[in-house]
């Protein structure tokens, strides 16, 4: 069975030099503002993994990760789907409550199904199995078809996820009153949420929480509670919880930075923060600890997901 549209898209091929549109900051409307807002209040009914399901191990998750990250940047995928194939990977693996102990292939192929079916959903045009390749392995195109089919019928085929980088024109329209800087908050904005994917399970945290602290950090990693509190105050749908959420957020990503680099070099660039964190770092991942405190700077919070 064949999980492609039949439709031409011959019109809409893209290349491996296409950049996410989402990326280009552009002036945000008022009619642009009340889609997003709309789509904050949708939000609150984002439910967060289960403490009692099973997240995958970190060397698990990572060389997931690794894997879809760089195979997307070979086939030209936008970040979305990078991000959109994580969320199905981390959804997947918890509700299943699949072992570390099992094959490593099993986490091998999910990841290709993962990253099929986010790039089907997101890309003009998706790449045929054949081209996923997985050093040591050499799956059929049936196998991994099956395996997809595992994954919708386990997410119960609710596969359209909204993904932060739909809200970062938004937030930076919001937080940033500096003209000249905007651009250069989108672009380091999105270095963060790939940061933050590396992280934590992005199950278990919603998208424009992620979007918000990503643009707050990339506009001012010492930020403290209130001087960030003003700033979420610009968004009307948002009150203490999403305040909250966020300082969690900013403060997991303030104490990444401060620990990976010097201070006059604050944000890297993409490519290189992703892999040099996945092959490099060590750790626990994080779980953000989303409880109320009178903290005024971020404290450094590190636990093990179990």
């Amino acid at each position: 069975m064949d999980l492609f549209c039949d439709e031409d898209i011959s019109s809409l091929k893209t290349t491996s030099t296409e950049t996410d549109e989402s990326l280009d900051f552009f002036i945000v409307s008022e009619s642009d503002c009340e889609f997003i807002e709309m789509s904050l209040l949708k939000e609150t009914n984002f439910k967060p993994s289960d403490p009692d399901e099973n997240p995958a191990s970190k060397s698990t998750r990572l060389e997931a990760l690794e894997w879809i990250l760089q195979t997307s940047i070979m086939l030209g995928y936008h970040n979305r789907t990078v991000y959109l194939s994580l969320i199905y990977f981390d959804r997947f693996w918890a509700i299943i409550g699949l072992s570390d102990a099992k094959p490593t292939w099993t986490s091998r192929i999910l990841s290709i199904a993962c990253l099929s079916i986010a790039a089907k959903m997101e890309e003009q045009k998706a790449h045929s199995f054949k081209e996923y390749h997985v050093d040591g392995y050499k799956f059929q195109g049936g196998a991994v078809q099956k395996m997809e089919l595992c994954v919708l019928n386990t997410l119960e085929w609710k596969m359209v996820v909204i993904t932060p980088f739909t809200y970062l024109n938004y937030f930076v329209f919001k937080f940033c009153v500096e003209k000249s800087r905007q651009q250069e908050i989108v672009n380091q904005a999105v270095d963060l949420i790939l940061v933050i994917m590396e992280e934590m399970n992005v199950a278990e945290i919603r998208p424009s929480i992620v979007a918000a602290a990503s643009v707050l950090a990339a506009y001012d990693c010492q930020l403290h509670k209130k001087m960030l509190e003003n700033k979420i105050d610009a968004i009307p749908t948002w009150g203490s919880k999403e305040k909250e959420q966020t300082f969690s957020c900013y403060c997991l990503l303030q104490d990444v930075l401060m620990l990976k680099t010097p201070k006059s070099e604050i944000i890297p660039s993409s490519l290189s923060v992703v892999e040099t964190k996945i092959t490099s770092r060590g750790g626990s991942k994080r779980r953000l600890a989303f409880d109320d405190n009178n903290d005024h700077y971020c404290p450094v919070k590190k636990s093990s997901l179990s």
